[in-house]
């Protein structure tokens, strides 16, 4: 149940129709409500999501009081790379001048793959009522996993994939002699309109296309579907590793999720943002930002946005652990990615610690292991204070557990 990705390959393969995403779905719904699905496993997607849909980052740019078109670019383009949505809506606002409005949120998609029915219908709702102010106009998707939560969710607003408006209004991009594959994301499996569209631009663009065996109706997802890396790491790795062998040549995505998953793998491989809109110097194998970079970079778009459209970003005001400076490995970076734990959690960790003096000291090396709960689960880091002010990071771990601390000596 918890190791679907929510491809949707099943259904069409199955002599007697089970279709094994919805019903691994409603499944994860009836154990959530049951209080019997372990949520800690999803408490990191929900956390980012209420991020994305948070002060930082979330942000509704209107032209005017009503509009045409909304720009809805998701969670994760931005947190990928700010500049794919900059470039984009720069290039929305001038090719339908006061007719595009902008929204940054998430779509949901991660409360519903949680199976968390009312966190996911308060996103929905919250789109819903955004729509109607603007007076009931058509969004602009470039994500496939949107289109297919829009269509599925919100069917009353009209939607269009970017790509659909890009191969319209798009002149040619270019005239490599490349030949390259495009890897077409899970979610985009019955979008025809998109998948032509990515190969119009493609073409536009001058590469050849060598078509991969998994591609259209059998498009295969990433190993973000679901969020079963949570669950199931091993099998997201395995799903890598065969998506990076379907093809030899570069891959040309249109999921950011996708496109970073191939890098870092290593796979050659470029959204097609990259192919329009950057030189090849630009995004030669770029690689993926880290956690915590992925949300600076909600929060940089955001402000980018304020300044570029609205001729202002309020003051920058920063916690009291944001003071703290950590000294982290290239090897301990990978570990905190590997754990989904954020670079800010251990400055919290660190802050209390300090702070508090809530701390086992290790005589030894004279390093210090500390404690923080934060959501459904316990994170421990394990540093070394340095002469300078600086803390090194020497581990790092979360654990599914609730310490019942005595208050008296929290305090202390």
């Amino acid at each position: 149940i918890m190791s679907c990705t929510q491809c949707g390959l099943c259904a069409p393969a199955c002599p007697v129709g089970i279709d094994f995403k919805d019903l691994c779905i409603e499944s994860r719904r009836f154990l959530h409500k049951s209080g019997f699905l372990p949520d800690a496993h999803y408490d990191y997607w929900l956390s980012d999501m209420h991020h994305a849909n948070g002060p930082d980052a979330a942000l509704q740019l209107p032209t005017t009081e009503t509009c045409k078109y909304v720009f809805f670019p998701g969670c994760q383009m931005g947190a990928s790379d700010p500049d794919y949505v900059k470039r984009s809506y720069r290039w929305l606002d001038e090719t339908f001048p006061n007719e595009a409005a902008l929204l940054l949120s998430c779509c949901g998609a991660p409360a519903d793959w949680a199976g968390n029915k009312e966190a996911h219908k308060q996103v929905i709702d919250e789109i819903n009522a955004v729509w109607h102010v603007w007076k009931k106009p058509a969004f602009i998707l470039p994500c496939p996993t949107c289109g297919e939560m829009f269509a599925k969710h919100l069917p009353q607003i009209q939607t269009i994939s970017l790509w659909e408006v890009l191969s319209a209004h798009y002149p040619p991009a270019g005239h490599s002699k490349e030949t390259v594959s495009i890897f077409d994301p899970c979610s985009s499996k019955y979008d025809e309109k998109a998948q032509q569209s990515i190969r119009t631009l493609v073409d536009k663009a001058g590469y050849t296309i060598e078509e991969l065996p998994a591609a259209g109706k059998d498009a295969r997802c990433c190993g973000y579907g679901g969020l079963v890396y949570t669950t199931n790491a091993e099998l997201t790795e395995i799903i890598a590793q065969n998506n990076r062998a379907l093809g030899g040549k570069e891959y040309i995505t249109y999921c950011t999720n996708c496109r970073d998953s191939f890098a870092i793998h290593n796979k050659p491989s470029r959204h097609i943002l990259d192919v329009l809109f950057f030189s090849a110097q630009e995004r030669d194998l770029r690689k993926p930002p880290n956690l915590g970079q992925r949300r600076q970079n909600r929060v940089i778009l955001k402000r980018h946005l304020q300044e570029e459209f609205l001729g202002f970003a309020p003051e920058e005001i920063k916690a009291d652990w944001e003071e703290i400076t950590l000294i982290i490995s290239d090897e301990m970076q990978q570990q905190l990615n590997r754990l989904l734990i954020l670079e800010e959690t251990i400055q919290q960790i660190v802050f209390f610690a300090e702070s508090t003096q809530n701390k086992v000291c290790h005589a030894h090396d004279g390093s210090y292991t500390a404690h923080l709960m934060q959501g459904m689960l316990t994170f421990w880091a394990r540093y070394k204070p340095n002469d300078d002010g600086t803390y090194a990071l020497l581990n790092a771990y979360a654990h599914r557990m609730n310490i019942k601390e005595n208050e008296t000596h929290a305090e202390r």
